[in-house]
This record gives structure tokens, sequence and C-alpha cells, in this order.
């Protein structure tokens, strides 16, 4: 099976578990959505809100055009999404992208950010200045700015490349998922061979 497009969300599910881009897009398997999901949405479009009328020095800018809910695409890199948010100014754009927890940004949620910038910087024809994460917990947003971006790139393409190879393979590849990792995955049923 081969992919035109595939789904910047998919790098953060794929660094969480192989298996779940497998059953996304090899087996078709659609769960229900949990719960959170809808929470995030809530969030993101509270945000996107506040962030219009927020001082954007936190980002290291005097002044950006705020976009929300951007659909971005590259048919060069086969990747498409949704970012929750970019800033542009004439010469560069920033990603932004909200999220519901205080923890530090895993591994995936990097990837899926970076193929964000990636893909606004073929977009706009704007090299990417910024990576930033808002984390809001109780109203009061703690803004991370990503750094290391080349070796974030790198890693996009890499895990990009492997996904390709999983789609192609349409074998279930094996996971190295935790039991905790096991118990909030909404294709847990489906793998039959965890726990």
């Amino acid at each position: 099976m081969k992919l035109s497009s595939v789904p910047a969300s998919l790098l953060r599910q794929y660094a969480f578990c192989p298996r779940i881009p497998f059953f996304q897009e090899v087996m078709r398997v659609r769960p229900v959505e949990p719960l959170w999901v809808k929470q995030g949405s809530e969030r993101h479009a509270r945000e996107a809100a506040l962030m219009r009328v927020r001082s954007l020095t936190r980002y290291g800018l005097t002044e950006a055009e705020v976009r929300s809910e951007v659909e971005l695409r590259s048919d060069t890199l086969g990747l498409h999404g949704r970012a929750d948010a970019l800033l542009l100014t004439p010469t560069q754009v920033a990603v932004v992208e909200f999220k519901l927890t205080a923890r530090p940004p895993a591994r995936g949620e990097l990837l899926q950010l970076m193929a964000y910038g990636m893909l606004a910087e073929e977009q706009y024809h704007r090299p990417l200045c910024g990576l930033f994460i808002v984390n809001s917990v109780r109203n009061r947003p703690k803004i991370r700015q990503v750094s290391a971006l080349d070796e974030l790139r790198e890693k996009v393409h890499v895990a990009l490349n492997e996904m390709r190879q999983l789609f192609e393979r349409e074998t279930m590849p094996s996971s190295s998922a935790s039991a905790h990792q096991c118990g909030q995955c909404e294709y847990f049923l489906f793998c039959n061979d965890r726990f």
C-alpha cells in the first residue's frame, strides 16, 4: 500500500507505537475517539483566541500575523496536517502547538511539530524561525521553544521513510510499547499479543 500523503499526526503516533499507523492506514481501523481529543480541540480554540490579543514577545517577535488551525500540505514531502497556529512575519514563519499537559513534549510530539514547520516553510516560502509548544494548565500558559531543529528535521525524514516502508510491507510491526502505553491506547484490543 502506498500513501501519496502521510498525515503529520502519524509521526506522533508512530513514535508512540508503530502499530498505530499500521492499524489506521493499512487496516483502516477507526476506534472510538478518546475524550481527551475533544477536550484538546476545545482548548485549542480558546488558546488561539487568546493568542491574538497577547504580546508576541514570548516568541521572540514584535509583530506577526497569527493564523489558527492552518491546513498545510506538501507534495514534495508527501505530508499534510493542520497546525494549531502559525506566526507569519514578512520574512519568517514560526509554528505554535497547544498542549493540555505541563510535562515536557514527547519525541513524537516534537516530530509532529517539526513536520508542521517543514510544511509551513514550503507552503509560505519562508524559513522557519521557531517551534513553540504552549502548555496550558490552570489557565497559565508556559511557552517552550524547541531547539535542535536540524536534528529534528532529519528525524522527521527518517520516521517518514520507516512509516512508508511499514505501509508497503502491510505486515503488522512489532511493538516495544510499555504496559502503561498500551493501557492508554485505543488500539489495544486489536493487537492480540500485548500483555
